[in-house]
């Protein structure tokens, strides 16, 4: 083509279709290799199914205040759990939970405070529930550590690593048919810092008594004719008080209830003639208790404190007062009036029964007072801990029981010719009160290492060695 028009259309038709059309395939031969190549092809690797896996590695801190060993808690309550209760302190909280600390196996529960052993549970028992900040309750396993019995639950107290408190209580609270009032009243101090704690608390209490009165109970006739006036009866009981009387009465007389009139006057044969064969009753209800009248008063100390090396030591005293008053009705005494005198209208010798109701009613009255001191150790060698415990207790109780009234003097007039029927006044005198007491005297130390000295497929062995 000799036109140059032409040939430029051509050669834009030949380039557009270079530039739309793919390049064909060559193969081609890779050059034998030589030692004097830099790079070597890496052989094929089969497909690992794993290499599409993501690794998570999940660390955490152990939970402070945990019990020794890896035993996970059957029940783990925090703070608002606890305030959900409405318990006051660590003494409330235990009832509370005991259906969860009750164990199969029949032992009570073993408090812990912070994975420690206690001297006593009066280290932990007026701790305020605000001071709490986790329970957890485990199983019977976690006490073998600790060289219980395995037979026990185990509740671990955790408290909170800062708390400073002034609470106080009062309760009051009476029975619905009335009686047996009763009021409580409690003061405690709390303050906890990391390396120390410091916890003090006072109790007192009172209950009115309950008495047979108040609930409508009629007691039983006593077995002999005692009265606050007085009966008359035949010497021994059961025989003919006076022939004469028997004939008035038209048939035999056994006891008679004496009019009020005798107390300024001689009695007679017709005084007692409405009243023969029929004893005079004195109700005693209200001088007989169902329930004592109580009181009581506590005091509880506790001081802890962190020393050198991890080692903690823990100071607890308490002291606690009872005392219960109980009332038995009033002493029954015989008073025999003999023949002839002056204010006896009989034949022979009688009896006249009365209730001597100037002392006041019999009583028991029970005290006891019981003291406690207790010492507490902790530390730890290496990657083993120990613990030291030492407590004293000191109980001591009297009992005092009025059993009856001494009416010789009293006695002693009627048989110089002295009105039999008159009141007592100073002739009559409490009786020896029987007494019996009680003391005891405890010490007690002993002393846990517990650690892991080796290794098992399923984890750290557990090896626990008590001395007492």
């Amino acid at each position: 083509m000799d036109d140059p028009r032409a040939l430029r259309l051509l050669a834009r038709v030949a380039v557009t279709v270079a530039l739309l059309c793919p390049a064909p395939a060559f193969a081609q031969h890779a050059p034998a290799a030589t030692g004097t190549s830099e790079t070597e092809a890496a052989p094929a690797r089969p497909a690992d199914p794993r290499d599409d896996e993501e690794t998570v590695v999940v660390s955490a801190r152990r939970q402070r205040g945990a019990v020794f060993g890896d035993l996970a808690p059957e029940l783990q309550l925090g703070a608002a759990d606890i305030r959900s209760l409405g318990v006051t302190s660590v003494d409330e909280l235990l009832a509370e939970l005991a259906p969860e600390l009750r164990s199969l196996r029949g032992g009570p529960p073993i408090v812990l405070l912070e994975g420690r052993r206690l001297s006593s549970f009066a280290e932990l028992r007026d701790v305020p529930a605000e001071a709490i900040v986790r329970v957890d309750v485990l199983p019977e396993a976690a006490a073998v550590a600790y060289g219980y019995s395995a037979n026990q639950k185990v509740m671990n107290v955790v408290l909170r690593p800062r708390f400073r408190a002034w609470t106080g209580e009062a309760r009051a609270g009476s029975a619905t048919e009335s009686g047996a009032a009763n009021a409580r009243a409690a003061a405690t101090v709390m303050r906890i810092r990391r390396d120390a704690r410091f916890n003090a608390s006072v109790q007192a209490s009172h209950g009115d008594p309950l008495t047979e009165a108040q609930r409508g109970i009629v007691p039983a006739a006593p077995r002999a004719p005692y009265d606050l006036l007085g009966n008359v009866a035949g010497l021994p009981q059961g025989s003919s008080l006076d022939p004469a009387l028997s004939a008035l009465f038209g048939a035999p007389v056994t006891v008679a209830g004496v009019p009020a009139s005798a107390r300024s006057r001689p009695l007679t044969l017709a005084d007692l003639l409405p009243n023969a064969n029929r004893a005079n009753r004195t109700d005693l209800a209200d001088r007989r208790t169902l329930l004592p009248r109580t009181d009581g008063a506590s005091a509880n100390l506790v001081w802890n404190r962190a020393l050198e090396g991890g080692t903690t030591i823990t100071l607890n005293g308490s002291v606690q007062r009872d005392e219960q008053r109980a009332r038995n009705g009033l002493p029954g005494v015989l008073i025999v009036l003999p023949a002839g005198g002056a204010f006896s209208p009989f034949a022979g010798t009688v009896g006249v029964y009365r209730y001597v109701d100037t002392l006041g009613a019999l009583s028991q009255a029970t005290e006891s007072t019981q003291s406690h001191v207790g010492l507490t150790v902790d530390g730890s060698l290496g990657s083993w801990r120990w613990n030291l415990v030492g407590n004293l207790d000191r109980g001591d109780s009297r009992t005092a029981t009025r059993v009856g009234a001494d009416v010789g003097a009293f006695q002693a007039a009627v048989l110089g010719g002295a009105n039999p029927i008159a009141p007592f006044g100073a002739q009559a005198v409490a009786a020896p009160a029987n007494t019996a007491r009680s003391a005891t005297r405890g010490a007690h130390v002993d002393a846990l290492l517990d650690g892991s000295p080796f290794s098992l497929p399923a984890g750290g062995a557990l090896l626990s060695i008590k001395l007492q």
